[in-house]
């Protein structure tokens, strides 16, 4: 989130000429004067409310064509509220937050900018401060916990070795980690990695060591609207990338809220990432709100992931974010879903960019090399018809999607906030339980698989998928029984 702080700055000028009269030379300094108007705006985004504020250490210099300081101003002295500056060119540098090299807090921004005041006019400047130190974000999978108890960490330091008892003792500027959370390193010159080391000790394998080294850019972030598959979140997040999320709210019906979306980017931002329609919630992006998020992206000079592999359920045209001409956008999708050809382990991933379509394929080189040849024949004999095969599914998903929903409309703790567009919907529930324990006692017991929600970071939730169902009443007699189950908790 960025919040502005307009501050006004100027420099003071005194001259003399013998041959004029005191009146007669203010007149002639005044005419050669302009006004700066400051605005230094400060990325809080990975700030939750209360915490540290950068702002509040503030520096600002102001320098003249030639390099030279002529002012400097910090929050801690007072910054004044208006000055004036002679008619010329200047840049101007902010700083915002302290350095540090290795905290959960402290944390350091900066920008500049040219700018040139014209005499008598009042020219608006604003500043926008880039984080420069590297966020570290260290996320837990939930079976770490079962499986370690308390007794599990992870350092991380600046360089290519993270040794637990240098950072204890303080000889090596690092973090421990002992629960989800993001420190801030600065790094040396030169450096370029983090280092990591895990140690948890195994109820049943002893001792388990991992370490490794990540290389970094300091300040490059991502922005991913979840919930959404893990990896879309996870891979950025272990390559040390700043990983922002936009959550999905149940107060919002799902739905995106694009302000909070454009908050969350700023010039650092690579990539706006997303599935549509959502996994999940099911919840889907049309044309209007594409287009906002087209808008937003190419405002912010970043690209947009989005994962289509659910589209094609709506009988009315349900647009790609490759149909509005950004050339920034990246669509990808698969056989499975929508054609229920998984098995084929095709799938596809469409740009406008040249540069990036030769980094991707470069990539594909590595990772696959090539698909299996009837693989790709029988995928591409399949997308010739795939209108018959997006009407065989639209022909097992709606009746399956209308039984789902008049189920849990029958139950009075479950709850469907938005209309699904997939092949899974997201059902909230009220129940004292959490959902993976739900989830696992309804499967130990009953054999019934629902997906927990906390496994998308969407507590008291389950995802309950009914593409599979051929026959409706298999589906009928499933929820039945798990209504039954439900029972238990009422």
């Amino acid at each position: 989130m960025k919040h502005a702080f307009s501050y006004a700055a100027a420099v003071c000028c005194l001259l003399a000429a013998v041959s004029c009269s005191k009146s007669e030379t203010d007149d002639a300094v005044r005419g050669t004067r302009g006004t700066m108007e400051l605005t230094v705006a400060g990325t809080r985004s990975d700030s939750p409310s209360g915490e540290y504020d950068p702002l509040q250490h503030l520096s600002v210099r102001i320098y003249d064509d030639k390099g030279a300081l002529l002012r400097r101003y910090t929050s801690q002295e007072g910054i004044p509220e208006r000055y004036e500056l002679l008619a010329g060119d200047y840049r101007i540098a902010v700083e915002a937050g302290e350095e540090a090299a290795a905290s959960f807090s402290v944390r350091r921004y900066a920008g500049e900018e040219l700018f040139t005041v014209t005499a008598g006019v009042t020219t608006p400047v604003e500043v926008t401060c880039r984080r420069t130190s590297v966020a570290a974000q260290v996320s837990f999978e939930q079976n770490v916990a079962s499986a370690f108890g308390d007794s599990f960490a992870v350092w991380v330091a600046a360089g290519d070795t993270a040794d637990e008892t240098q950072i204890a003792q303080g000889s090596l500027a690092g973090l421990e980690f002992t629960a989800d959370a993001t420190g801030y390193f600065t790094l040396p010159e030169g450096v370029r990695t983090l280092a990591w080391k895990f140690r948890g000790e195994h109820a049943s394998r002893g001792e388990i060591v991992k370490e490794g080294t990540l290389d970094v850019e300091p300040g490059d972030n991502c922005v991913v609207i979840k919930p959404s598959y893990q990896q879309h979140y996870d891979i950025p997040k272990g390559s040390g990338i700043e990983t922002r999320v936009v959550q999905l709210k149940a107060e919002d019906n799902y739905q995106l809220d694009f302000d909070a979306l454009d908050k969350a980017c700023d010039a650092n931002t690579k990539m706006i990432v997303l599935t549509n329609p959502n996994n999940p919630i099911g919840v889907t992006l049309y044309d209007e709100g594409l287009r906002k998020i087209v808008d937003i992206a190419a405002k912010h000079d970043a690209w947009i992931l989005c994962d289509e592999v659910y589209r094609g359920l709506d009988e009315n045209y349900m647009p790609s974010i490759l149909d509005y001409g950004y050339h920034k956008a990246i669509s990808i999708s698969s056989m499975s879903k929508m054609y229920s050809m998984a098995g084929t382990r095709i799938g596809w991933i469409v740009c406008r960019d040249h540069e990036m379509y030769e980094v991707m394929k470069t990539r594909r080189s590595y990772n696959t090399i090539c698909c299996g040849i009837w693989d790709e024949i029988i995928a591409s004999i399949a997308l010739e018809h795939y209108q018959a095969l997006w009407a065989r599914a639209r022909s097992i998903l709606e009746p399956n999607r209308k039984i789902v929903e008049d189920w849990v409309a029958s139950q009075p703790h479950l709850h469907l906030r938005a209309k699904a567009m997939g092949t899974t919907c997201l059902i909230d529930y009220d129940y004292d339980v959490d959902s993976e324990t739900l989830a696992k006692d309804a499967m130990a017991t009953e054999q019934i698989l629902v997906v927990p929600g906390d496994y998308f970071d969407m507590p008291k939730t389950i995802r309950v998928g009914y593409g599979a169902f051929r026959d409706p009443q298999v589906l009928k007699a499933g929820l039945e029984e798990f209504g039954k189950y439900l029972e238990k908790y009422n």
